[in-house]
């Protein structure tokens, strides 16, 4: 009534109330909006009027002032101690095999003799690059020679070769791939530290700054590296050829067996003979690690980042025993903070994780098949963004409105992975009701 009666014109602002007042009303009339910080709206027209990012911001905000910062997420990427400013001195990292009866080269070339064969996980020492190929040493045989970057995932970061941008506003992002997001440009000549080849991208620390990413192999060129293999490691002395050692074969109970001749194979793989102990002794065989029992898990889980922390303790002062990477399985012992307590399932090893980059799943979910539910979940937001991974800066899949019901997988930190009409993916968990 008020407003037909003409006591509203401003046709720019849509609120309009009256409350009590004494000796009458207070009227209000407003626009939509909260009245602090930038106005979408306002900043969207201010852009139409050709505006500057700058000129709308110091409007918004003023008295504040734009800065660049250089950070690393933490437990993923870190930096070397020392100078960040300076350029890193050759080293060498630690790294293991990926996949099986994989090939090392004599040259870095898939036409190079193949000096052996080796199993996944088996333990290398990478002193540098030449071309994809890493130029490595076997630490089990000693053996050195080259292996295809593809077949090789580095567990340590050291600096292993360097190099310099050759084009202009070249982006370096957070991980191996243009899903990643940008942490900015880096302009022609900017000198880069590599630490790693990961599926055609640099793992790289900027000299200048101490930044660290990744950047697309192409723009970048080696200006040196170490690309002869580290020194073999002296060869243990063999024991005699013509007398294969009996070694101890432990029978069921109840039967009897006679001791095996234990005899090398060509490639390394077999069979190790004992050599004899002092006195004429024959010392027992080495005991495996031992396996853990499935059922001394809590829970079963992946990896759901790259480059992520294995540590020996659940605290980010403990020493790192290496780096894993998605889709690492792992069985779970407790969680104690915000760490959890695990076992790799490929290599045995035991050590801590810290619990944003561990996605759990229940027992037997962890062979690579469609994830099993864990229970439904409604959004209880306006919009609820599905991702392609657990970032925000990941591939947007769908937008899930309120009210929307999701198959909920697994719940890890802040982010919980979904099915929702047919598609799988990630999205923020505390928009999600659980029934």
């Amino acid at each position: 009534d008020m407003a037909e009666a003409g006591l509203f014109t401003a046709t720019n602002l849509r609120i309009y109330y009256a409350s009590p007042a004494e000796g009458g009303f207070t009227l209000t009339h407003a626009r939509y909006g909260h009245g602090v910080g930038m106005s979408q709206r306002g900043a969207q027209q201010m852009a139409n009027e050709g505006k500057t990012y700058r000129d709308i911001l110091a409007y918004y905000y003023g008295g504040a002032t734009l800065a660049s910062y250089a950070y690393t997420l933490p437990e993923e990427l870190e930096q070397d101690g020392g100078d960040p400013s300076g350029p890193a001195e050759p080293q060498t990292a630690s790294a293991r095999v990926k996949g099986s009866s994989v090939n090392l080269r004599k040259g870095p070339s898939a036409a190079s003799a193949s000096l052996a064969t080796l199993r996944s996980s088996t333990i290398l020492t990478v002193s540098g690059l030449s071309g994809e190929w890493y130029a490595v040493r076997v630490d089990a045989t000693g053996q050195t020679g080259y292996i295809h970057s593809d077949y090789v995932a580095v567990t340590s970061d050291a600096a292993l070769a360097r190099g310099q941008v050759n084009a202009s506003a070249v982006n370096i992002r957070t991980g191996p791939s243009t899903g990643y997001g940008s942490l900015g440009k880096l302009e022609r000549g900017a000198a880069v530290t590599i630490r790693a080849l990961e599926d055609g991208w640099y793992r790289v620390r900027v000299d200048a700054t101490g930044q660290a990413g990744y950047i697309i192999r192409n723009y970048v060129t080696v200006t040196s590296a170490a690309a002869t293999p580290p020194p073999a490691t002296p060869a243990a002395t063999p024991a005699p050829a013509a007398t294969p050692i009996p070694v101890p074969v432990q029978s069921a109970p109840g039967a009897s067996a006679a001791p095996s001749t234990a005899t090398p194979s060509p490639a390394g793989d077999g069979p190790v003979p004992v050599s004899p102990a002092p006195g004429g002794a024959t010392p027992a065989p080495a005991s495996p690690a031992p396996t853990a029992s499935p059922s001394a898990f809590a829970a079963y889980g992946q990896i759901n980042a790259t480059r992520v922390n294995f540590r020996k303790g659940p605290s980010t002062s403990t020493a790192s025993m290496g780096k894993l990477d998605r889709p690492e399985a792992l069985g779970i012992y407790e969680k104690q903070g915000n760490w959890y307590r695990v076992r790799v399932e490929e290599s045995g090893l035991e050590g801590y994780v810290f619990g944003k980059y561990v996605t759990l799943h229940a027992a037997g979910d962890g062979d690579g098949g469609a994830p099993s539910a864990t229970g439904q979940g409604v959004v209880n937001t306006g919009l609820l963004s599905l991702r392609s991974e657990p970032g925000s800066d990941s591939a947007l899949l769908a937008a899930m409105r309120i009210g929307y019901t999701v198959t909920v997988h697994s719940i890890s930190g802040e982010w919980a992975y979904v099915t929702y009409n047919g598609r799988q993916g990630y999205c923020v968990a505390k928009c999600l009701i659980m029934e």
